[in-house]
C-alpha cells in the first residue's frame, strides 16, 4: 500500500455549507500535488446536522478522491424536528437565545453533551476509520474540528493503533466565545477542559489558524511546546475568483458576508453609515448582508436609521457569496465583542483576494489586523475609534466618487493567505 495515504476525519464536508467545510475541502484538492493522497471520512449528509447546505461545493470534490460516509445519530436533528426551529449556527447567531425553549436547549447542550452535541457521529466514524486504516495501510490520521468531538475519534485511534495523529483546531475549544451562552456548570466545564487537555497532549502534532488560538492552546497544559503547534491560515482559492460576473449597480456597496449576531456589536458600522449618508446625500450608500441576520441585529440597524439602505440577501452558495465580495465597494468584518481572543475568520482571506478595501472592527494587535496591514488590504478600527472610522469612510467615498470603483492593486503579494500556500504547510506537517 502507498504510505502517502492520509486519513482525514471531518464532520463538515460538501454539501455542507459554511466556512468550516472549505478548509479541508481545499486542502484535499491540492494535497495530491504535494505527494500526499488524502482519504476522507465524513458523515452522510442525510444523517448530519448541517445548519446550511451548499451544493455548489460538491464541484470541488475530485471524482478520484476517496470519500467515505457513515450514518450518525444527531440529537440536534431531533431538536429541530420536535421544536420546528432551525439548527443553530455557531454562536447561536440565527436563533433567539432568550426564549424559554432556547434557554433550556442551551443548558442541555452545554451540560449533557460534552464537548458538543454532534458526538453522536463518533461511534460510526471510529468503526469505519478502523476499517480504512487497515485497508489502506494508513500511518497518519488528521482530525479537524469543530465539532471538537471529532478529536476524540483521533484520540481513540491513536490509543488503538499507535498511528501518527494530527489534530487541526479551526477554532478555540473551551475558550470559543459562544461557550458563555451554554450555561455550563463548573462540573461540565471541568470535564470539557479535561478532554481538551488530553487531546492537546496526546496528539503528535497540532494545527491551528492563527497565533491567538495557538497561544490559548499553550495555556492549557505545560506538557506541550510551541514547536508542536503549527499555524496554517484559512485561505482563498485562486480558481474561485476567475470569470466572475459583474453586478451592474451604481451604489456604494458596503458588504458584510457571513455570520453576525448581536454579540458582535456592529453599531459603530451602522452609525458611521448613517452619518456618511447625511454628509453625502447624493451618494447611494447600500449596506448588504450575505448570510443569516437575526432580528436583534435588524432592530439595531433600524435604530441607527439605515434600514432603508440595507439589503438582506440571506445565505448563498459559496461561489455566489464570492461574487458579492468581488462586486463590493468596501468589505466589512466585525469580530464578536465578547471574544477573549483575536482570531482570523474563514472569510478573511477571500475578502483580501477580492481586492476591495476592508474595514475590520477588531483590536489593532489581533492576527487579522496584522494580516490586513501586511497585505495592505484595508484598515482596522476599535469600537472606540468612531471618528477615525468615519474619516476613512469619507476618504473612500471621495475616491469612489472619482472612479466609481475602489479596486486595490492586484500586484500586491497576498499569497500567504492562499489555499495552495497553506496546503504546502500542511504537507510539511504530515511529512515531518
Amino acid at each position: 500500500m502507498n504510505n502517502s495515504n492520509v486519513l482525514i476525519i471531518t464532520y463538515y464536508w460538501a454539501p455542507s455549507g459554511g466556512a468550516g467545510v472549505q478548509r479541508w475541502l481545499k486542502f484535499a484538492k491540492y494535497l495530491p500535488e504535494f505527494g500526499v493522497n488524502p482519504i476522507i471520512l465524513t458523515v452522510d449528509e442525510h444523517f448530519a446536522a448541517y445548519p446550511s447546505i451548499d451544493k455548489s461545493l460538491e464541484k470541488e470534490v475530485s471524482p478520484v478522491l476517496k470519500v467515505y460516509k457513515t450514518k450518525s445519530r444527531e440529537i440536534l436533528n431531533f431538536f429541530s424536528k420536535t421544536t420546528g426551529k432551525k439548527l443553530p449556527q455557531g454562536g447561536f447567531a440565527n436563533v433567539d437565545k432568550e426564549s424559554f425553549v432556547m434557554k433550556i436547549s442551551r443548558f442541555v447542550r452545554g451540560n449533557f453533551f460534552i464537548p458538543d452535541a454532534r458526538r453522536g457521529w463518533n461511534k460510526y466514524a471510529y468503526k469505519k476509520a478502523c476499517e480504512l486504516i487497515k485497508q489502506f495501510d494508513i500511518k497518519t490520521v488528521i482530525t479537524t474540528s469543530p465539532p471538537h468531538s471529532v478529536q476524540l475519534i483521533g484520540l481513540k485511534l491513536k490509543r488503538k493503533f499507535g498511528i501518527r495523529w494530527i489534530a487541526d483546531l479551526r477554532d478555540p475549544w473551551s475558550d470559543v466565545y459562544y461557550n458563555k451562552d451554554l450555561m455550563r456548570t463548573k462540573l461540565a466545564d471541568f470535564f470539557d477542559k479535561r478532554l481538551e487537555k488530553t487531546v492537546l497532549e496526546q496528539a503528535d502534532e497540532l494545527i491551528t489558524v492563527c497565533d491567538s488560538v495557538k497561544n490559548l492552546l499553550l495555556q492549557k497544559t505545560n506538557k506541550i511546546s510551541g514547536e508542536k503547534i503549527h499555524i496554517v491560515l484559512n485561505g482563498f482559492d485562486n480558481s474561485d475568483f476567475q470569470n466572475l460576473p459583474e453586478i451592474k449597480d451604481e451604489a456604494f456597496r458596503i458588504t458584510y458576508v457571513g455570520t453576525i449576531a448581536l454579540s458582535y456589536n456592529a453599531k459603530i458600522i451602522f452609525d458611521s453609515i448613517k452619518k456618511l449618508s447625511e454628509q453625502n446625500p447624493n451618494v447611494p450608500y447600500k449596506l448588504i448582508f450575505v448570510g443569516s441576520v437575526p432580528d436583534s441585529v435588524k432592530a439595531q440597524i433600524s435604530e441607527a436609521g439605515i434600514l432603508d439602505k440595507t439589503d438582506f440577501i440571506g445565505y448563498l452558495p459559496h461561489n455566489e457569496a464570492i461574487e458579492y465580495m468581488k462586486n463590493a465597494s468596501v468589505l466589512v468584518n466585525v469580530f464578536p465583542e465578547s471574544a477573549d481572543y483575536d482570531g482570523v475568520p474563514g472569510k478573511f482571506a477571500e475578502y483580501i483576494a477580492s481586492r476591495r478595501p476592508i474595514i475590520s472592527i477588531d483590536a489593532h494587535t489581533g492576527d487579522a489586523a496584522k494580516i490586513l496591514a501586511r497585505t495592505q488590504s484595508g484598515k482596522t478600527f476599535t469600537r472606540n475609534e468612531q471618528s477615525e472610522l468615519e474619516l476613512y469612510f469619507q476618504e473612500l467615498t471621495t475616491k469612489w466618487l472619482t472612479n466609481k470603483t475602489l479596486k486595490l492593486d492586484d500586484n500586491l503579494n497576498i499569497q500567504e493567505v492562499s489555499r495552495k500556500f497553506g496546503t504546502e504547510l500542511i504537507k510539511n506537517v504530515i511529512l515531518k
